[in-house]
């Protein structure tokens, strides 16, 4: 706790409020977020002061090209179960760093098999707070739409 943290790939410096087995609870800002370890890098003290030099009033400019450039929906089409849960578990966490309320992720129908893999991946989360079909001349149950906490 108290410790600062970068999560990875990203310009984004939170402060750690409270550690879990998976996941860290993050203060990012003004936004409280919570985002798995693996995704995290604690950050020395030097690096929290360069960083904090790049920022202008208590943004970063990374965040703000990301918050211009973010789609509320991904599409995972094509991909392979575990490339997908990679593409979906970044989306949602900038989502959530992001303040979203709702995302949708584009699987396609097919089998079912994607959608399936993906909904049961994201259910084992609290900050999600729902996952239902879009409406039916919206794509059905080839796109899900997930609820943020």
């Amino acid at each position: 706790m108290g410790d600062y943290v970068k999560i990875k790939g990203q310009d984004t410096i939170g402060e750690v409020l409270a550690l879990g087995q998976k996941e860290a609870e993050i203060m990012l800002g003004e936004l409280k977020s919570k985002i798995k370890l693996n995704r995290l890098e604690r950050m020395s003290k030097t690096a929290i002061k360069k960083e904090k030099k790049k920022s202008f009033s208590g943004t970063s400019t990374g965040m703000v090209e990301r918050s211009t450039n973010f789609n509320h929906q991904i599409d995972v089409r094509g991909m392979r179960a575990e490339e997908a849960i990679q593409a979906v578990d970044r989306f949602i966490d900038d989502a959530m760093v992001l303040g979203y309320n709702e995302v949708s992720i584009l699987h396609g129908r097919g089998d079912g098999i994607l959608r399936r893999f993906i909904r049961d991946y994201l259910r084992q989360y609290n900050y999600v707070k729902s996952l239902k079909n879009e409406h039916e001349e919206r794509g059905g149950d080839g796109i899900t739409l997930v609820g943020l906490a």
